[in-house]
């Protein structure tokens, strides 16, 4: 298997917004880096959601290995952020992609 289709990051767009204004209004957030990691991705996790909810269409095999070749670093200061704004944690892989994937 090709090493580009090895399992990458994702991270929802809501969820970088939610952590740049938690970095520019919080007054504890100075000087750091908030890593926006939402969690793992891999298109066949793509297409496993695609199949889910649009069982009626017909998709690729899954071709590309689901898990990345390293940990998410220092997540949980960004994770503690999202809290802090009523958000329960980091938006889903599956709601992303729905957001992101008309089909």
């Amino acid at each position: 298997m090709h090493k580009m289709l090895i399992g990458h990051y994702f991270v929802n767009i809501g969820d970088v917004a939610r952590l740049f204004l938690a970095a520019a209004t919080f007054s504890d957030v100075q000087s750091e880096r908030i890593f926006a990691f939402g969690g793992e991705f891999s298109f066949s996790k793509a297409l496993d959601i695609f199949r889910k909810h649009y069982p009626e269409r017909q998709f690729m095999e899954n071709f590309s290995q689901d898990h990345a070749w390293h940990t998410i670093p220092q997540r949980e200061r960004a994770e503690e952020l999202l809290k802090r704004f009523c958000q329960p944690g980091w938006v889903q892989l599956e709601q992303t992609v729905l957001d992101n994937v008309p089909l």
